[in-house]
């Protein structure tokens, strides 16, 4: 029985152990967008997608930085999101254009466009282990991006626990047949 004991324990160090490291890798991606802005609701669709289908690769942040203002001018919600919006445009340069939104932020790469999920994909793996830069940035100009965030997407993180729970069940009844074998 001690035999039994052992190999559950393993298996549930083994898979809790993998579940941590996956929890660690994932790249966090801001989205900058103005409110009722069309191409922000793709962006947002393509990545709600893409999460449903890689739930551990990535959680998502969309701060809403612009609403509409008079004749037609983008209103800054706020003096710290107007700081953060030039601050990241003055970081990433002519790589953004004259820019827009959404604004993309993976990893240390932006783009001001709704991308399509496959280019998603692409720069989502290649920001893995790199330095999330809309954290950087934020910080080197003092302004806390959690107060804005007004649609975190994140997966849970309960499929180790699943796992285990399972062969938990399938380790035990195993034994347990075994057990009443013998009698």
């Amino acid at each position: 029985m001690k035999k039994y004991f052992l190999g559950i324990l393993t298996i549930i160090i083994t898979v809790l152990s993998i579940n941590v490291v996956k929890a660690e890798e994932k790249v966090k991606v801001y989205m900058l967008t103005k409110h009722g802005c069309y191409y922000c609701g793709v962006a947002r669709e393509n990545l709600e997608e893409l999460k449903k289908e890689n739930p551990d690769l990535f959680d998502f942040v969309e701060i809403e930085v612009f609403v509409d203002g008079e004749n037609g001018t983008w209103k800054p919600v706020s003096e710290d999101l107007e700081k953060y919006w030039n601050a990241v445009y003055s970081y990433f340069g002519d790589s953004l254009g004259t820019g827009g939104t959404p604004t993309l932020i993976i990893g240390d790469y932006a783009v001001a466009a709704a991308l399509p999920k496959e280019d998603l994909l692409v720069s989502i793996n290649a920001a893995k282990g790199k330095e999330n830069l809309a954290e950087k940035i934020a910080q080197d100009i003092n302004v806390d991006l959690s107060q804005f965030g007004i649609a975190e997407v994140e997966s849970n993180n309960y499929d180790g626990l699943i796992i285990v729970g399972i062969l938990v069940v399938l380790v035990g009844g195993f034994a347990g047949l075994i057990y009443l074998g013998k009698k």
